[in-house]
């Protein structure tokens, strides 16, 4: 599993490395406008984005049954938020993605007050009670419109990992508690610039 979880990682890092390097800036914005219809669904409920997210993927990773994979499941959820966070913003001058940007952390900062603290942790703990991959990622939907509107990146090839173990028993929690820990290590609203 480990290897797979790597496999992972690498093929997200490197279809966002080539969406970032695109010269073809009209074929990028038709390949995130596609891959947005597949945010918070299962990647089977959205065929128009198997043109982008089966192209050059791991033959490991690949469904052999007819039911994805988790491989696929964490690629194509973490390509499909991607391409919801990145809208409305120029890949090459405010890209979304960016390497050690925490999915805990890149949430903490939508906190700038004490009000919004309380609608942020609720929003964020029903994430983080959430019991499978489909609803793991409808929350992330929510969560990463709400970090869009802000400007707020994340790296999204560790979203990919972490979306890939969240669907083990054992790794989910790991996941979860991974998450909460970035979360809530900023205990003051007014240290964000400081992480």
């Amino acid at each position: 599993m480990g290897e797979q979880s790597q496999l992972t990682w690498e093929y997200v890092k490197r279809r966002l490395e080539r969406f970032q390097n695109e010269t073809n800036e009209a074929a990028v914005r038709r390949d995130l406008a596609i891959l947005r219809r597949g945010a918070g669904r299962a990647p089977g409920e959205c065929p128009e984005i198997f043109g982008i997210l089966f192209d050059e993927f791991p033959e490991e990773l690949l469904s052999k049954n007819g039911k994805p994979t988790q491989g696929e499941w964490a690629a194509a959820s973490a390509l499909c938020l991607f391409a919801l966070h990145q809208q409305g913003m120029d890949l090459h001058e405010k890209p979304m993605n960016q390497e050690k940007c925490s999915l805990g952390g890149a949430v903490r900062k939508l906190a700038t007050d004490d009000d919004k603290l309380e609608s942020v942790r609720r929003r964020f703990n029903q994430l983080l009670s959430a019991l499978d991959i489909r609803s793991c990622t409808y929350y992330l939907r929510t969560l990463i419109q709400m970090l869009n509107t802000k400007e707020i990146p994340v790296d999204y090839p560790a979203l990919a990992k972490d979306l890939f173990w969240f669907q083990y028993p054992e790794g989910r929690q790991r996941v979860i508690f991974h998450w909460g820990e970035e979360f809530y290590h900023m205990q003051n609203p007014k240290n964000l610039d400081e992480e």
